[in-house]
């Protein structure tokens, strides 16, 4: 862990100011659901806010993949566009979620994240399913089939 956070904070300090766009996160006080709203290649997802995490996990059926991800992170923003594809292919079967590890660090300790980017799906609130590492859009649909 401690090499973990060492990698990090090196890499966060080295390009602090790249931006993140394909998806994105609430405000620090919320959590930030992506679902597809609108094919439309300049809409394709909309946030909806939840008090807490937890809540988050809990307001839909279908099971939600998370992917816990850093701005600054380069296989993070190649993951997003593989991500865009799996909840576009997979709509009313698995929701697509992001929560930037940077931002909600206990999130990250509390699901061991150890590095990024990792995907974990949950279902009924549990976890059931961690993929580590950036992975393209098929090889993530048939990895989480066996759970949605």
């Amino acid at each position: 862990m401690f090499r973990f956070a060492l990698l990090l904070l090196a890499l966060a300090l080295l390009d602090s100011s790249r931006a993140f766009a394909p998806l994105a996160f609430a405000p620090r006080s919320r959590a930030s659901l992506v679902a597809k709203a609108d094919p439309k290649p300049t809409q394709l997802y909309a946030k909806a806010k939840f008090k807490n995490f937890e809540e988050m996990l809990t307001a839909f059926e279908e099971p939600i993949l998370v992917d816990f991800y850093a701005t600054w992170c380069g296989p993070c923003q190649l993951m997003s566009k593989e991500l865009s594809a799996v909840g576009s292919e997979l709509t009313g079967k698995v929701k697509v979620a992001k929560v930037d590890t940077d931002k909600y660090p206990n999130l990250g300790e509390k699901y061991e994240i150890e590095g990024l980017p990792t995907c974990i799906l949950f279902k009924g609130g549990k976890p059931v399913h961690k993929i580590v590492g950036m992975l393209p859009a098929d090889q993530i649909k048939e990895s989480i089939a066996p759970y949605i």
